[in-house]
């Protein structure tokens, strides 16, 4: 069981792995703001004011391909980069990861 922990983990702690966790979902929350601030709001889609509800709702496929991408990326960080992840790289892939999902759910809807 050890052992499969630590396949699992990467060689990361399990204190270090929910500390990028934390770190990804606070740039996938900076990607999504930073794009509902560029919204139609003349839009029949989009709601006049601002509304987490709906941003929820509107980017669900978008977040859930960002967390999973992003998770991936931090696990497989050594292999990716050569060194143990930051926090900074952290925050980075999931800004990043953010704006490959953004990218794919736009290839999607066509």
């Amino acid at each position: 069981m050890k052992e499969f922990l630590v396949l699992i983990l990467g060689g990361m702690s399990t204190v270090q792995l929910l500390a990028g966790i934390f770190y990804l979902v606070i740039g996938i929350i900076l990607s999504l703001f930073i794009d509902a601030n560029k919204r139609n709001v003349a839009s029949q889609s989009s709601p006049i004011h601002f509304s987490y509800k709906h941003l929820l709702k509107d980017n669900n496929l978008r977040i859930t391909i960002s967390l999973v991408v992003g998770i991936v990326c931090l696990r497989f960080c050594n292999e990716f980069f050569g060194s143990a992840p930051t926090m900074y790289m952290a925050f980075m892939i999931g800004f990043s990861a953010d704006k490959l999902s953004e990218y794919i759910k736009k290839l999607t809807i066509k």
